[in-house]
């Protein structure tokens, strides 16, 4: 194998680690959905989601590894981190540009992520039963994806 094929496994490794693509994947299906359903694409929205779902994935994906003390954390680990701190800041200042009643599904839908990942009763989460693990996902999802882009035809915001 080659340096420069060494370099775009090494690249696209680190691409698929940081779960970038399931942020794109999400933008896609929101434009998408807003150009089916003939609606105005709203850039802050979609920038919004980006970053949280960025935020999100990550945190779920390298929160026990952050948490344990007995683990070691690498500086790919770190540099993930690092990232999806970014993207929290940059979420929080567009969160603060959304509506009060887009600002308060967001809530619901954040409350339902942090039960998923974090154990609040007993070392339990929503991950851990595989039918909650997946109606969790699916709920978080839909509401985000689907839901989100049509409040402003349903006149929700």
């Amino acid at each position: 194998m080659g340096l420069l094929t060494k370099k775009f496994n090494l690249l696209f490794d680190y691409y698929i680690n940081s779960s970038l693509h399931v942020s794109f994947c999400v933008i896609c299906y929101i434009i998408s959905i807003n150009l089916i359903n003939q609606i105005h694409l709203n850039w802050e929205d979609i920038a919004f989601v980006f970053f949280t779902t960025f935020f999100s994935y990550n945190f779920i994906k390298f929160n026990e590894i952050l948490t344990s003390i007995n683990k070691p954390v690498s500086l790919l680990i770190k540099s993930f981190f690092l990232k999806a701190l970014i993207s929290l800041v940059i979420s929080l200042c567009l969160f603060f540009n959304l509506s009060s009643s887009k600002q308060i599904f967001v809530v619901i839908i954040s409350i339902v992520t942090v039960l998923y990942t974090i154990p609040l009763i007993s070392n339990y989460t929503l991950r851990d039963n595989p039918i909650l693990k997946i109606l969790t996902v699916a709920f978080c999802w839909t509401m985000l994806i689907v839901l989100l882009p049509f409040f402003r035809s349903f006149r929700l915001c």
